[in-house]
């Protein structure tokens, strides 16, 4: 990820509240695993990652420059 995307992930999760949830939910489910390396945790989350962020480029395709 890019910083931009980084920066978009955080201003659309302050915004979208569904995948506020589903971000705060998906690490609360992978906090209850062991994990011999942190690594396999954010393995664990890109799914859910890829899906927010992709939602979070629409919303930055969309806004105005």
């Amino acid at each position: 990820m890019v910083i931009d995307d980084y920066r978009d992930f955080r201003d659309w999760l302050r915004m979208s509240g569904s995948d506020r949830a589903l971000y705060a939910a998906t690490k609360k489910t992978l906090s209850q695993q062991q994990w011999s390396d942190l690594n396999y945790y954010a393995e664990a989350k890109s799914a859910v990652v890829q899906l927010v962020l992709g939602r979070a480029r629409d919303w930055r395709a969309t806004r105005p420059a």
